[in-house]
């Protein structure tokens, strides 16, 4: 997710040990600062990115819920979706 709305990877490195270590030990750059118009999206990118498992999601129930509130009642779940990563 944090991908499709900013175009870039989280944690790239210029090595693959680089990249290990970003993964273990850094924050990726806020997904407000990359692509402001998905903010309502930064939270839960956020949490999908912790580093601790119990800091994540526990299913994709979970994250469904989470991702819930940001849709509006006169579009789908796959519209809004749809809208809030692809900036459409």
């Amino acid at each position: 997710m944090y991908e499709m709305t900013t175009g870039r990877l989280p944690f790239a490195g210029a090595s693959p040990s680089e990249t290990v270590s970003n993964v273990l030990d850094k924050d990726p750059d806020p997904l407000s600062s990359l692509a402001p118009q998905h903010k309502p999206l930064e939270p839960v990118v956020h949490r999908l990115l912790a580093k601790r498992a119990n800091d994540r999601y526990r299913s994709a129930a979970d994250l469904i819920t989470a991702l819930t509130p940001l849709v509006t009642p006169s579009e789908s779940f796959t519209d809004r979706l749809r809208r809030l990563l692809l900036g459409s």
